[in-house]
């Protein structure tokens, strides 16, 4: 099994506010708080003071005609608006609604514009130096690592965050452990409840205590999901404040073992994770993936969140594990570019693979990784001791590059110089070998400690033969465990070929040593792309849910995340949803589901329940919303799925337009939501607003099925 990859402040954010929400009265802010103190506002679904408006009058209007317009559209009590002499801030008499108003007044020829009464509050954008690459949270389609993106095409991250920047869930990381000198992660990482499953390269044995990060993934995936953020150091993680464990099961190299997995993925859920991090997967049928399956099921109450791979493969004919698990408290994750096209090397599904995340280019934290030796080989083999002289040359990469090729049939070493990992841990090497090696040929990687006079051999793969499963075709990924060497100066590697006969094939690509040393105070970063790199999107959102709402239970968090997707044509038959990720939506989702649980709003009538399969397991019918997408110009599409003949609606109000649909029986059915009246005037001066709508169900001749969901209506 391997690893699935690889304050004038202040002053901005209010000016950032201004505009995105056309609050045109920023000089009358002491007015404003007084107002919202006064009469309560649910900044969560609404951000208008009840019962008020603003309204600008065309320039010349006199006192007498504004009495009279205002008068007619039942205002109560007008007030200026200082330094604008033709605006007034009008309170409405009982009974007269916000909507009712601006629609009167629009159509009076003296009035110039109308508007809502909008509170408005610091945009939560936080202070980290390189948030501008974080284009998963934010896409402005600017460069990351050179490559341009498209705008929007991101998680509204950042619009989650005006309300919620994460309470503390627990989140557990399966996978090569974290880093948790990490500035962006020292904060956030439980290191009471952390623990090890992986075994030791050089004993065998488990220190349960050994969860530092021997690689760098694990670091990396726990930065996107709870990088501490607005701390002005490196990156935010999607929460930025979680109860972060990390359990580490795989070694240096990044592989892992089933019994090391589902020890750890069954600890995850004792400890009361709310959601697991499983950034890794492995092939096999289905009998192969018990213990996995086993082990997650046994904590129903936790949400694993798993990658989907990244061989561009259909999991629904090659499966992977635990992608392929049909459990209810699975979700699993392809990776989306910064153009919202599934990524060239993601896996993906329609039954297996729930929705899409960003996935490339993802700047995350990482332990502070030296090198010790220039892998790109800039001076060719200068630094290098050949035994014999001559034994080893350079050939040319098709990229350019240069790789080292063994240029005898005798035996021969290659040594770096003098190596010092003075301060360094978890010290290792890697490199990429193409090999064809006859009988009694054999090539080892060796260090020495003492100059050179003696050398041992790591692991954790030993000698190359013959029978190793090498060949000359491609360039595999090889690595030895230099651990015994951490803290010491005067180190040696070699390559070592030892044999005589024919002259055997070795050719040596990206020969690199490093080491782990402590962080810099600014913190160590590198952005990675995979299937890895996305699936912690999700589960950052699942924690941001999960402590926002912490009455909700997986299945509400699970549902939050899936029926709040941004629809992508390029995920439409690749996965269950159809969608990417939408923080901000599933949030607005959590959040609605919460209020009908308590009864605060809206029913939820209809007691069916729904099996593994999708299908009723009861005699109630059921809804589910699998996705809703996003179109141009003010529309959206909610796809529904329901279990039994009856008629599905969504209701209309003063700022959506009501369809409905008879099925005849079991179906899915797709309804469009157009934006109207004060929605399709709020997208004319902005790039989106959101509407709430009402999705309803009815069995024929029997009771009503009934959702709420904030949608976000864009302009283009």
């Amino acid at each position: 099994m391997s690893i699935v990859e690889r304050d004038s402040r202040i002053e901005l954010a209010m000016a950032i506010v201004a505009v995105a929400l056309f609050i045109v009265i920023l000089c009358c802010a002491p007015s404003l708080a007084r107002a919202a103190e006064s009469v309560p506002v649910d900044t969560a679904t609404s951000n208008r003071i009840p019962h008020e408006v603003l309204v600008g009058f065309r320039s010349g209007t006199d006192s007498g005609t504004r009495h009279e317009v205002l008068d007619s559209a039942g205002a109560e009590n007008v007030n200026a608006i200082p330094g604008l002499p033709q605006a007034r801030r009008v309170e409405l008499e009982n009974g007269q609604t916000i909507g009712d108003a601006i629609d009167q007044l629009e159509g009076e020829e003296d009035v110039a514009w109308v508007q809502p009464n909008i509170v408005g509050h610091i945009a939560e954008i936080p202070d980290d130096p390189d948030f501008g690459q974080l284009w998963a949270f934010r896409n402005t389609g600017q460069a990351v690592n050179g490559e341009s993106g498209t705008a929007d095409a991101d998680t509204d991250a950042d619009e989650a965050w005006d309300s919620d920047t994460g309470q503390g869930a627990r989140i557990a990381v399966v996978d090569t452990g974290v880093d948790a000198t990490s500035p962006d992660l020292e904060n956030e990482v439980n290191q009471s409840l952390s623990r090890n499953f992986a075994a030791s390269v050089e004993t065998g044995a488990v220190d349960s205590s050994d969860w530092a990060d021997q690689n760098g993934h694990g670091t990396h995936v726990s930065g996107t999901i709870a990088a501490e953020g607005d701390n002005g150091i490196g990156v935010a993680g999607t929460s930025w404040d979680t109860d972060l464990v990390a359990v580490r099961a795989c070694d240096f190299d990044g592989y892992c073992d089933t019994d090391s997995v589902a020890s750890a993925l069954a600890y995850a859920g004792s400890i009361g994770a709310k959601a697991v991090n499983v950034s890794l997967g492995f092939d096999g049928t289905g009998s192969e993936a018990s213990a996995i399956r086993a082990a997650i099921a046994k904590y129903p109450d936790t949400l694993y969140v798993v990658a989907a791979g990244n061989d561009d493969e259909d999991v629904e004919k090659d499966q992977t594990w635990p992608c392929s698990l049909d459990l209810e408290n699975v979700v699993c994750v392809a990776a989306t570019d910064q153009k919202d096209h599934l990524a060239n090397f993601s896996n993906y599904g329609s039954t297996s693979v729930d929705l899409g995340a960003p996935g490339v280019n993802i700047l995350s934290t990482v332990p502070n990784i030296t090198e010790k030796t220039d892998d790109e080989l800039t001076d060719g083999l200068s630094g290098w001791t050949q035994s014999p002289a001559g034994g080893w040359g350079l050939g040319s990469l098709t990229n350019g590059g240069s790789y080292i090729r063994l240029d005898t049939a005798s035996s021969a070493t290659l040594t770096t110089g003098t190596l010092d990992f003075s301060g360094g841990r978890s010290c290792s090497m890697t490199y990429y070998l193409s090999a064809s090696l006859g009988s009694g040929q054999s090539l080892s990687v060796e260090y020495s400690l003492d100059g050179g006079k003696s050398w041992v051999t790591p692991g954790p793969y030993g000698a190359i033969t013959s029978s190793t499963g090498i060949d000359d075709d491609q360039f595999y990924e090889m690595s030895a465990w230099l651990g015994e060497a951490d803290g010491k100066s005067g180190v040696k590697v070699r390559f070592h070929y030892s044999g005589s006969g024919k002259a055997p094939t070795v050719d040596i690509a990206y020969p690199l040593v490093t080491c782990i040393d402590q962080q810099p105070a600014a913190g160590s970063y590198v952005a990675y792309s995979g299937t890895s790199m996305a699936t912690p999107q999700v589960t950052g959102a699942a924690a941001l849910l999960a402590g926002d709402e912490p009455d909700l239970d997986v299945a509400q968090v699970r549902e939050a995340i899936l029926s709040s997707v941004d629809g992508l044509g390029s995920l439409t038959g690749r996965t269950v949803t159809g969608g990417r990720l939408n923080v901000a939506g599933a949030l607005a989702a959590a959040r609605q589901e919460s209020s009908e649980d308590s009864g605060d709003s809206g029913t939820d009538t209809g007691s069916g329940s729904e099996g593994t399969d999708g299908n009723s397991t009861g005699s109630s019918p059921w809804m589910r919303i699998v996705s809703i997408k996003r179109k141009a110009n003010g529309t959206a599409r909610v796809k529904v799925r329901v279990s039994k003949a009856g008629r599905v609606w969504i209701k209309g109000t003063r700022v959506i337009s009501g369809q409905s649909r008879k099925v005849a029986g079991a179906s899915t059915v797709t309804l469009p939501i157009v934006g109207r009246g004060s929605a399709a005037r709020r997208l004319r001066h902005g790039l989106r607003t959101q509407v709430y709508a009402t999705i309803g169900y009815r069995l024929s001749g029997g009771a009503s099925r009934i959702r709420h969901r904030w949608i976000t209506l864009k302009r283009r």
